[in-house]
């Protein structure tokens, strides 16, 4: 193995324990309990609709991450 195929290798590696540890730092959002809705349709202050909101941003927050290491 040449040396230029091993730092390569060295950099992947590194990028992959880079990316494990800021996707290990992301809290994904908890899913709502059913005794946490009031059942009132409270719109956007709906635990759901706020977990709704809270999800996509996490799944984006990870999409990017993975994007920006080239793992798309």
């Amino acid at each position: 193995m040449s040396s230029n195929q091993h730092n390569t290798s060295s950099d992947e590696n590194s990028d992959a324990t880079e990316l494990s540890r800021l996707l290990a730092e992301l809290t994904p959002p908890k899913y709502p309990e059913s005794w946490e809705c009031c059942g009132n349709d409270c719109g956007d202050a709906c635990v759901y609709s706020v977990y709704n909101r809270e999800k996509a941003a996490y799944d984006q927050e990870v999409k990017n991450l993975k994007s920006l290491f080239g793992q798309e």
